[in-house]
């Protein structure tokens, strides 16, 4: 994780060959955290949604722009391939 983070979530390193790390865990502690916190400054509020409610909704919002430039990407791809 520590890996990822350092040699391409924050820096960008180019080439950047290594496995990328599964979140999952990560996201469930998150998740969990937000319940928590939630239930224990009760009754007081946050203005936002839950954690696990506002992640739904931006991957709803944001897959199909990623599967648009995804596939952008590999028609550029092949444009460039049959240049060569």
């Amino acid at each position: 994780m520590n890996d990822f983070r350092g040699g391409y979530a924050a820096h960008r390193e180019l080439n950047y060959s290594k496995p990328v790390p599964e979140f999952k865990t990560a996201e469930t502690v998150a998740y969990y955290y937000d319940e928590w916190i939630r239930k224990l400054i009760n009754p007081d509020i946050f203005e936002e949604p839950p954690l696990k409610k506002s992640v739904s909704l931006m991957q709803k919002r944001i897959r199909p722009l990623v599967m648009l430039y995804l596939s952008e990407t590999k028609l550029m791809k092949e444009g460039t391939e049959q240049l060569l």
